[in-house]
């Protein structure tokens, strides 16, 4: 079962090392502090919310685009509705 920072922690011979559970670091046999699990965490947290960010901003741009044409395609059935155009 990970901890918060999403590392296990792993037995071996009286010594416990732990490891990233979404990437696997540091790899078998290494000792890592607690500052150093902590910087990894965050690390991966700044990945995920870059990717969500993205996600997010793509999705925007996609309604955005579909309510344009929608307006165009209406514009071009009804005719122009804008205060110019009246």
């Amino acid at each position: 079962m990970p901890d918060s920072q999403g590392f296990t922690h792993e037995p071996d011979h009286g010594n416990v090392y732990h490891r990233c559970v979404e990437c696997g670091w540091p790899g078998w046999g290494v000792y890592t502090t607690k500052a150093e699990r902590r910087k990894h965490h965050e690390a991966h947290r700044r990945e995920e919310e870059k990717l969500s960010s993205r996600t997010r901003m793509e999705s925007l741009r996609a309604a955005r685009k579909a309510q344009e044409q929608i307006r165009r395609e209406n514009d071009m059935a009804y005719g122009d509705n804008t205060e110019e155009a009246i």
